[in-house]
């Protein structure tokens, strides 16, 4: 808005001042620079929208996929584009009265034309800086949860699952472009995303089938959405392990551990979806010798049934799907563990195990009606551990000489 207040500036002192009625008398030459100041700005439109184009058509077809959708529907960047085109014409209707038809009055007219100058100049400036943005992968990515959380707000399922796949897709061409930072950035979006989602789905006037889902035979929306959301992920991670990127990995193994806490906070029951994916993204990851992915898996899933005995009234809720599941892919992890690393001590492996005993074993979940049966699956477990380690003293170690 510079250009503008400096215009304005301009526009009242030559009203004011003498200085305008010393201009008043060269009308043909103001006519003329008029002429050509409307020709100029005629061709400024055109030209910015061809050197944007090619940028704009590389940046989708390289990191972010429907970004020229967005640059064309973007309201703010429709405003000034109409402002450089209606700038041009009302300078062609002032020429052609300063040079022919002598109706207007010129000591308000021309101050009134600098100041439009001041504003079209801005908004030429602002097109660029907006076009410019475009090229940034993060900004179209905040751009992306943007849409994605209003379609999450007025319940358009079609619209969200749109969002979800181009945020997904900007994570899998970024892995193939080795960003690590673009890769966590889009993820971390789709976990925000996600718990927006599960935080609006526990509105009493939220439709459990909107318009956009009936149209797709969708009669759960918020399972078959969790379930598009971890398909993606997959997909993100499957890549991720190809490529050996251990922090993406190790990313997403935080989000969804997020989102199974946002998913319990809706529907315990959905934990237990969850769980699988998580245990096939870490043992994927672990089996292609990223061990700390596995490392940092265990304690993840630890510190998710913390949070969800702290936060989530749990009095009458099922506790041995959710919870079995989750002792199940903490079994398999530290089990991958052992065979990746046969010199692991066991009380390293059972550690989580032990951990997520004591929390049921705890003041506020010791009354629950389940927590017998947890417990004893998680004593079933940490006996498989005894098993093996029973095994591994009975076997001599290897003489140093025969290494």
């Amino acid at each position: 808005m510079l250009a503008t207040l400096l215009s304005l500036l301009v526009a009242i002192y030559l009203y004011v001042s003498s200085i305008g009625a010393e201009v008043l008398p060269n009308l043909t030459l103001i006519g003329i620079a008029l002429m050509a100041m409307a020709t100029l700005f005629v061709l400024i439109l055109p030209i910015m929208r061809a050197l944007a184009w090619s940028p704009l058509q590389h940046a989708e077809a390289n990191s972010t996929p429907h970004v020229v959708e967005l640059y064309l529907r973007d309201k703010r960047l429709q405003f000034g584009h109409l402002v450089l085109l209606l700038f041009p014409l009302f300078t062609y209707a002032i020429a052609i009265d300063v040079l022919f038809l002598n109706v207007l009055n010129k000591n308000i007219v021309l101050p009134v034309w600098i100041v439009l100058l001041g504003f079209a100049i801005d908004a030429i400036h602002d097109s660029l800086k907006r076009t410019s943005n475009y090229l940034n992968p993060h900004y179209v990515t905040e751009l992306f949860t943007q849409d994605a959380l209003e379609s999450v707000r007025d319940g358009e399922e079609m619209d969200l699952c749109h969002w979800i796949d181009a945020l997904s897709e900007v994570s899998i061409r970024a892995i193939q472009r080795m960003s690590i930072s673009l890769c966590n950035s889009a993820c971390n979006e789709l976990q925000r995303i996600m718990r927006q989602f599960f935080e609006s789905s526990k509105s009493i006037s939220h439709e459990n089938q909107d318009s956009q889902s009936r149209e797709m035979g969708i009669t759960d929306k918020v399972s078959f959405t969790l379930l598009f959301f971890l398909q993606r992920l997959e997909m993100i991670n499957t890549k991720a392990v190809e490529q050996r990127l251990e922090p993406v990995c190790s990313n997403l193994t935080s989000i969804l551990g997020k989102v199974s806490v946002a998913a319990a906070k809706y529907d315990l029951s959905l934990v237990t979806y969850i769980m699988p994916f998580f245990g096939r993204f870490v043992l994927l990851a672990q089996s292609n010798h990223l061990n700390e992915v596995g490392v940092k898996a265990s304690l993840t899933l630890v510190a998710v049934a913390k949070i969800i005995v702290n936060e989530v009234d749990l009095t009458y809720q099922e506790l041995q799907d959710p919870f079995f599941s989750m002792i199940n892919q903490i079994t398999e992890i530290s089990k991958e563990t052992f065979r990746q690393d046969k010199t692991v001590k066991i009380q390293v492996l059972t550690q989580s195990l032990i951990d997520l005993k004591e929390l049921f074993q705890s003041e506020k979940m010791a009354s629950h009606r389940d927590t017998p049966a947890i417990i004893e699956q998680i004593d079933r477990k940490l006996a498989e551990f005894d098993a093996v380690e029973a095994v591994m003293r009975t076997i001599p170690p290897i003489p140093d000489s025969a290494l």
